[in-house]
């Protein structure tokens, strides 16, 4: 099969060390070459990550010295900024890339299994068990907890402890699930669609999640849902939740606004914003947390959560995007 790179986007030493002496296990992981993107403040303690498994560390503020000004937009400081200078190494190389995060860990022949389908497809989405899901999904099951608790069904020194994961950004674990959109823990792009497609690179983290949306017109060989599988093992962050679901709507507002410029379309923050929030799954918990006797601050801050986004930074947003597509070829085309 042809080479392929492998790329972990990470700012934590310690998790992305850890994280790489898992996948140095696997016996397939000779096919890939190692790509570990992270800031320069983190290089020297990536080292050891890097011994792990041969990786080569691509540093943010040293790979933006290497390029033109006029070519640097697409790596911006962000993660979707960081996917775009592993992505640019495959472009440039004609390899395929697959991506995967530092709090995962592979259940089967990951990297076998994106080689082969990358063969004849040029998006390879791959299944995520353990922690599925994000903000929504955690929100979800704390809202079922909450109606439990209340019913009885489960002991208030049960339910404090779910409240505290939910909180913590932790989902409940499942088994293997097929994604319905590009998930950056274990993702696989063939060489051509990296030489057509950037990832969005805004501070929001919706740069994986759209990208097969965003390139929906680009793909010539269908993408692929299934077979490959890690196991996400996500980190808690104290009371993160609320912060996390702002971040989503704010983010997928913006998504949905750059989608719709892309068609040529109009739109208008106004329009979009309560369906996204509707699918984020505020609304079902507000609905259900003004019903309950139960409160706590952190529930109280999710349920009066509000979007303050205009029409001026969505408009900024698309303009960001379309300009980094129109120049992404001859950014990529400029790395060493």
């Amino acid at each position: 099969m042809n080479p392929m790179f492998a790329a972990m986007i990470s700012n934590r030493p310690t998790q992305c060390q850890k994280a790489l002496a898992v996948y140095a296990e696997n016996d397939d992981v000779q096919a890939s070459e190692w790509l570990i993107v992270c800031p320069l403040r983190n290089k020297r303690d990536m080292q050891a990550a890097a011994k792990e498994i041969n990786a080569t560390i691509v540093a943010e503020s040293e790979f933006l010295k290497e390029l033109p000004k006029a070519q640097q937009l697409p790596f911006s400081p962000s993660f979707g900024g960081w996917r775009n200078m592993a992505l640019a190494m495959a472009a440039k190389n004609k390899q395929s890339i697959v991506f995967l995060d530092d709090d995962t860990k592979p259940q089967n022949d990951v990297f076998r299994r994106h080689q082969g389908l990358l063969q004849d497809a040029d998006l390879v989405i791959g299944k995520y068990a353990g922690h599925v899901g994000g903000s929504s999904s955690a929100l979800l099951d704390l809202t079922h907890q909450l109606e439990k608790f209340e019913d009885g069904r489960i002991t208030n020194e049960e339910f404090q402890y779910i409240l505290q994961l939910r909180l913590s950004k932790i989902p409940p674990v499942q088994k293997p699930v097929e994604n319905t959109g590009a998930v950056g823990g274990n993702l696989g792009i063939g060489f051509r669609l990296a030489q057509q497609q950037a990832f969005f690179p805004i501070q929001y983290r919706i740069e994986d999640g759209t990208y097969a949306t965003l390139c929906s017109q680009k793909i010539v060989n269908p993408p692929v849902a299934r077979s490959s599988i890690v196991i996400h093992e996500k980190q808690p962050v104290q009371n993160g939740l609320c912060d996390e679901l702002a971040g989503d709507w704010k983010g997928n507002v913006l998504a949905a606004f750059v989608v719709a410029s892309e068609k040529g379309q109009k739109p208008n923050v106004v329009d979009s914003t309560p369906v996204i929030r509707k699918g984020l799954l505020i609304d079902y918990f507000s609905e259900k947390y003004a019903k309950s006797k139960f409160r706590h601050p952190q529930l109280d801050r999710i349920a009066s959560l509000t979007l303050e986004l205009g029409q001026n930074e969505a408009q900024s947003a698309a303009a960001l995007y379309c300009d980094v597509q129109q120049n992404w070829a001859a950014s990529w085309e400029a790395v060493s």
